[in-house]
C-alpha cells in the first residue's frame, strides 16, 4: 500500500516539469485517439526514436469500487490475470513476452488497474495479443486461485512486518475514515480469505468490459496493426452502454487526528498528512510544485532543515497524492525518539514559512527546473509516455488536458504556492500516524504538538508538553538573543470572582510580590534584581499570573524564586492592609477619569449576571470584606496543575526545560475547585444609562454582546473592528475627519470563554451627543446592509496581521499570548490559527458577522453633562 502511495506521488513529481520550454517536448502532438463501436478506446503515439513499443491497458476499476466484503478482490484479480488463458497456459504469458526481449507486469491503485508490457518492435503484435487475451480471457482456475490467494496472504503478512506499510495503512484510515481510500488496497486477511471464485467471476463480468477500459500504445509501431488486432480480438466481447461507475463521494475531514501504535521497531516512523482537493481541482498543480520545493532534492527545504543541518530525521519524503474524490499531502519521516519533538516543531516552522511569504522567485524557478528534469527523464521511454497519456485520460477523461495542466505549472507564481500552503497545510488540518517502540513516546505529548483539538499551526519552534501532574508547559525556542521570558497563568481574574470577592484577583496579584515564607518583600526583590531580572504580576478579566524576564544563563537560578513566589506566598497582614488601601485610593481616583467611569458603566449595563458586570478593582464594600484567610483560601483554590499554564520563550532547549519544569512544578497537587460561569443572556431591547458629571465633554459608549473567544467568526469580527476602529477606519474617518464631531473615536473588543463585548467610544461636546449617536448608528447600519469594500478588507487584514507580527517581536509578549490562549482553551498557537483564518476571510464573512453582532439590541451609556 505504501508502495502504491509513493508511486502515485513520485509519478506526479516526475510528470510536472515537462511544461517549461515547450519546444522540448509537446507530448500530445501527433497523438491519435479512437473509440471503437464497443466503447473500447485506443490512444496511440508513434515514436520511432527507438525500436521499442509500450502497451498499457487501463481498466477503470480499483479498490474504491469494492464493497466491504470484497476488499482486496481487485488486487487478487490483478494477480490472477497472468495465471493463464486457453491460448496461453500457465507460465506461457511471461515466458513468451520475455522471449521477445520484453517484460510484462501490472499494478492496482485506488481507482484503476493497469496491465503493461514493453517489447522491441518486432514482438509488438504478439505482445499485444497476449496482453488482450490475458486481461479479457483469464481462466481463473480454482486451484490456481487458491495458490494465488496464499501468495497474496504472504504479501499481506510481509506488509505487516514492514513498518512503513503498517504506518501507511493507519495513516490513510485516519485521513479517510469513511471512504474506501481508508482501506488497504490489498484488503484484510479476513477479506482475502473470504473471496470466492464466484465473487471473482461476478466482479470481472461487471467491470472488465471493453467500454470500461482503454489501451495506450506508444512506440515504433503502426496504428493500423493495433486497431486490427484489437477489433479482431474484442469483436465478440460483451459490453454494456451503462457500465456501472463509482459515484464520486465527498470526503469529510473529521474523526481523530492522531494514531499512535507501538511495535518492536528500531526508530520512530511518522506520517503527517493534510487533506487536499481532488486531482482535477485547479490548486493541484500548485500543490505539486510545493511538493518539490519542500521535499525533493538535497536543497529542498525539509531535506535541508531536517536532515542536512539539524539531523533530526533519518529519512524524509514528501508527496501530494491527488485522486478522483480527494487528495492528501503527505510527509513521511523516520527519526530517533529523542528527536521527534524537535522534528515536529521544525516541520511546523517550515510549513508556516511557506505560508508567510518567504518563497523567492529563484526558489520557485529551481523547483520548476527540478520538475522539468524529472519529467524529461520520465518521457525518454515509450512506457513513460504511455503512462503519462494514460494517467491524464484516466483521471481527466482527456489526455489533452496534459497541456493545460502544464500551462498551470509554467505560469505558477510564488503567491500561488503561498496561497495553497495557507489554505491546506495548516496544522489544524493535519493528521498524523506514528509507529514507535513501546514506551518511547507519550501520546499526550504528541497530541499537544499536533494540536488534536481544532486549532492550527504553531509559530516557529513552539510546542507544549504536560508535566506528570497535568500542568501544561508551552515553549518557543529563540536562539537570536540570550534572554528568556516566562509567564505563569492561572484561571483567576474577574471571571472567577463573586460579588463578595470582587477585586480579590487584583489584590492577590499585588500581594504575590509582598513576601514569601522565606523572604520579606525587600529580600525577595533583591534576590531577583541581583541577576538584573524582572518579575511582575498581572490580573485581568480572565486570568491571574506572573511574568519573568532574565538572561538565559540565569534562568536556572531565577526559577526557584518564581516557584517560591507562586507556591509559598506569605500574604503578610501588614502588606495586605497597604494593598487594600491602594485599591481604595484608586477607586476614589476613578471619579476623575471619565473613560474609566464610562467603561465600568457600560459593562454593568450590558452584563447583568456575568462577572464582567463588576469592576476589576472591586468596590469599597467588597475590598473591606477581603481578609487574609479569605485571600489565602481563594488563592489556594487556583493552584490546580491541570488548569495552570507555564509559557517560556527564549534561548533554552526543550529537553533542558522539561527537566527543570518537572523538578520545580511536577509535584504540585490540586485542591478541588468548581468554577461555572454561564454566558450572558441576549439583550432584549435598548438599554440606556447616564452618569451625570460636570465636565467639558460627554463620553459616550455603545455596547454589543460579542462572540465567545472560540467562536469561528472571531477572525471576521477582528477584521470588522479593524475596519471601524483604526485611524484609517470608518469611525475615525467619518466622525472625526469628515464631520469633526470628536477628537477621540474608536471601537474595541473584550472577549472571554462565554461571552464578550464590542464597544464604540467617543467623547464630544454635550450638544453633539445625538448627532454623534446618529453618525455611529449610520455607519453600523451601512456595514450591516452593504458590508465592506475589498479595499477596506485588504487594509484591515494588513493592519491586523501586521500588528500581530510587530507584537510578536517581543518574547515577553509572545510568552504572555501563548500562555493566555492555552489557559482559555484556544491553544497556545491560536495566534497562528487567527493569521491563517484572517487571510481567508471574504467580504461576505464581514457582513455576516456584522449582522450577527451589530444587528441586535445594544446598550448606550453617557458620562458627563446632559445636553442643553
Amino acid at each position: 500500500m505504501r508502495k502504491v502511495l509513493i508511486l502515485v506521488c513520485i509519478f506526479w513529481g516526475y510528470l510536472m516539469g515537462i511544461c517549461f520550454g515547450q519546444g522540448d517536448i509537446l507530448l500530445v502532438e501527433g497523438v491519435k485517439k479512437e473509440v471503437l463501436e464497443n466503447g473500447f478506446g485506443i490512444i496511440f503515439k508513434e515514436a520511432k526514436s527507438h525500436p521499442v513499443v509500450a502497451f498499457q491497458l487501463w481498466v477503470k476499476v480499483g479498490s474504491v469500487n469494492e464493497e466491504g466484503k470484497e476488499a482486496g478482490i481487485t488486487h487478487l484479480i490483478e494477480h490472477m490475470i497472468f495465471k493463464g488463458t486457453e491460448r496461453f497456459p500457465k507460465g506461457e504469458i511471461a515466458k513468451r513476452i520475455e522471449a521477445k526481449g520484453g517484460h510484462i507486469n501490472a499494478y492496482t491503485s485506488f481507482e484503476h488497474t493497469v496491465y503493461h508490457v514493453e517489447v522491441p518492435k518486432w514482438g509488438a503484435k504478439e505482445a499485444l495479443e497476449i496482453l488482450l487475451d490475458a486481461v479479457f480471457n483469464p481462466l481463473f482456475d480454482p486451484a490456481e486461485l487458491e495458490l494465488e490467494r496464499e501468495v497474496v496472504l504472504e504479501e499481506f503478512r510481509r506488509s505487516l512486518d514492514r513498518p512503513e506499510t503498517r504506518l501507511s495503512w493507519d495513516f490513510l484510515t485516519l485521513v479517510f475514515p469513511d471512504h474506501p481510500y481508508g482501506r488497504p488496497i490489498i484488503g484484510s486477511e479476513a477479506s482475502i480469505k473470504g473471496i470466492t471464485r464466484d465473487m471473482v467471476l461476478k466482479y470481472v463480468s461487471k467491470w472488465y468490459r471493453p467500454n470500461n477500459s482503454f489501451l495506450v500504445a506508444v512506440g515504433d509501431v503502426e496504428m493500423d496493426m493495433i486497431k486490427s488486432v484489437v477489433e479482431g480480438f474484442l469483436k465478440d466481447k460483451p459490453f454494456s452502454k451503462d457500465v456501472e461507475t463509482l459515484n464520486s463521494s465527498p470526503v469529510a475531514i473529521k474523526g481523530s487526528k492522531l494514531s499512535l501504535k507501538e511495535q518492536d521497531v528500531s526508530q520512530i516512523y511518522l506520517q503527517l498528512g493534510w487533506p487536499t482537493p481532488a486531482i482535477t481541482h485547479p490548486d493541484t498543480p500548485h500543490m505539486e510544485l510545493l511538493e518539490v520545493l519542500l521535499g525533493q532534492g538535497r536543497s529542498s527545504r525539509l531535506q535541508e532543515a531536517l536532515r542536512i543541518k539539524n539531523r533530526l530525521a533519518n529519512s524524509i519524503s514528501v508527496g501530494n497524492m491527488a485522486l478522483k474524490d480527494a487528495g492528501v499531502f503527505t510527509l513521511f519521516a523516520t527519526a530517533e525518539s529523542a528527536d521527534v519533538t524537535r522534528l515536529l516543531e521544525e516541520i511546523k516552522a517550515q510549513m508556516e514559512a511557506i505560508g508567510n511569504g518567504t518563497i523567492s522567485e529563484q526558489e520557485l524557478e529551481m523547483a520548476k527546473n527540478k520538475m522539468r528534469l524529472n519529467t524529461l527523464s520520465e518521457v525518454e521511454t515509450s512506457s513513460g509516455i504511455a503512462r503519462t497519456l494514460g494517467f491524464f485520460e484516466a483521471y481527466f477523461k482527456d489526455y489533452r488536458r496534459f497541456q493545460d495542466y502544464m500551462e498551470s505549472i509554467k505560469n505558477a507564481k510564488a503567491e500561488d504556492l503561498r496561497r495553497v500552503a495557507n489554505t491546506y497545510l495548516s496544522m489544524e488540518r493535519a493528521k498524523g500516524a506514528v509507529l514507535s517502540k513501546t514506551g518511547a513516546l507519550r501520546e499526550e505529548d504528541l497530541r499537544a504538538i499536533l494540536k488534536t483539538r481544532d486549532v492550527g499551526i504553531s509559530k516557529i519552534k513552539a510546542h507544549s508538553f504536560r508535566l506528570r501532574n497535568g500542568m501544561r508547559v508551552v515553549m518557543e525556542e529563540r536562539q537570536d538573543l540570550p534572554i528568556v521570558s516566562m509567564v505563569v497563568a492561572l484561571p483567576g481574574g474577574l471571571r472567577s470572582e463573586e460579588k463578595d470577592t470582587n477585586g480579590i484577583s487584583q489584590v492577590v496579584s499585588r500581594m504575590l510580590l509582598r513576601g514569601t515564607k522565606g523572604k520579606d518583600a525587600d529580600e525577595l526583590m533583591k534576590a531577583i534584581e541581583i541577576y538584573g531580572a524582572t518579575v511582575d504580576t498581572f490580573s485581568g478579566k480572565n486570568s491571574l499570573g506572573l511574568t519573568m524576564r532574565c538572561l538565559s544563563k540565569d534562568f536556572q537560578q531565577i526559577l526557584p524564586l518564581v516557584k517560591e513566589i507562586l507556591l509559598e506566598p506569605s500574604f503578610p497582614q501588614g502588606e495586605l492592609a497597604k494593598v487594600k488601601q491602594d485599591f481604595l485610593n484608586a477607586i476614589k481616583a476613578k471619579k476623575d477619569k471619565p473613560f474609566q467611569l464610562a467603561s465600568e458603566l457600560l459593562f454593568s449595563t450590558v452584563f447583568l449576571k456575568h462577572p464582567y458586570a463588576m469592576p476589576e478593582s472591586g468596590t469599597e464594600e467588597s475590598l473591606n470584606k477581603i481578609s487574609r484567610d479569605k485571600l489565602i483560601d481563594w488563592y489556594q483554590g487556583l493552584i490546580r496543575p491541570d488548569e495552570m499554564v507555564i509559557s517560556v520563550v527564549g534561548m533554552l532547549k526543550a529537553e533542558e526545560l522539561r527537566k527543570l519544569m518537572e523538578s520545580s512544578f511536577g509535584d504540585i497537587k490540586a485542591r478541588p475547585r468548581d468554577l461555572k460561569v454561564l454566558p450572558e443572556a441576549p439583550l432584549e431591547g435598548l438599554r440606556i444609562a447616564h452618569l451625570e458629571k460636570q465636565i467639558y465633554q460627554t463620553h459616550l459608549m455603545f455596547g454589543f454582546l460579542d462572540l465567545p473567544n472560540n467562536d469561528p467568526e472571531v477572525p471576521a469580527m477582528m477584521l470588522l473592528n479593524a475596519v471601524l476602529s483604526r485611524q484609517g477606519g470608518r469611525l475615525f474617518r467619518i466622525l472625526r475627519d469628515e464631520k469633526g464631531l470628536a477628537y477621540v473615536v474608536s471601537s474595541f473588543r473584550v472577549t472571554g470563554p462565554e461571552t464578550g463585548l464590542f464597544a464604540i467610544y467617543m467623547a464630544c461636546e454635550p450638544n453633539k451627543v445625538e448627532t454623534a449617536r446618529e453618525g455611529v448608528m449610520g455607519i453600523l447600519k451601512d456595514v450591516i446592509e452593504k458590508g465592506v469594500s475589498e479595499e477596506e478588507l485588504t487594509e484591515a487584514k494588513s493592519y491586523v496581521l501586521g500588528s500581530m507580527e510587530i507584537d510578536e517581536q517581543s518574547s515577553g509578549h509572545k510568552a504572555l499570548k501563548m500562555a493566555l490562549d492555552e489557559l482559555l482553551g484556544l491553544g497556545y498557537d491560536y495566534e497562528e490559527v487567527l493569521k491563517e483564518r484572517i487571510r481567508g476571510i471574504k467580504g461576505q464573512d464581514i457582513k455576516s458577522v456584522a449582522n450577527r453582532v451589530l444587528n441586535k439590541p445594544y446598550a448606550f451609556i453617557t458620562v458627563g453633562p446632559k445636553a442643553n
